[in-house]
């Protein structure tokens, strides 16, 4: 009886460890899937960012190589230099970048 018992009691063991084992196997896909799934995003946010930057970068530098409209001979005596009060409407502080989360 102390036998049959004691055999009984490993199956049931046993039969808990195989059914954690495979628990843990379902997790582990589930969470190799999710994962996957966030690197996939987190690519394409990143190429994102990377063509605004590089469409960024190509405004900036065509801005830089087309010649100035205006010339010396534009400006008035005293113009092109900003006294306190007078401000650039063209040159007005950037907004504050968002705060990260």
């Amino acid at each position: 009886m102390t036998q049959a018992a004691e055999a009984e009691s490993q199956r049931i063991i046993e039969e808990a460890h195989a059914d954690a084992d495979r628990i843990r196997a379902g997790a582990d896909d589930y969470a190799v899937s999710v994962l996957e799934g966030l690197e996939g995003d987190v690519q394409r946010t990143l190429q994102s960012i990377q063509k605004g930057i590089g469409l960024l970068d190509e405004r900036r530098a065509t801005l830089q190589a087309a010649p100035s409209p205006f010339t010396d001979e534009d400006l008035a005596p005293g113009d092109g230099e900003l006294v306190e009060g007078d401000h650039w409407d063209d040159e007005a502080e950037e907004p504050a970048a968002p705060a990260r989360t």
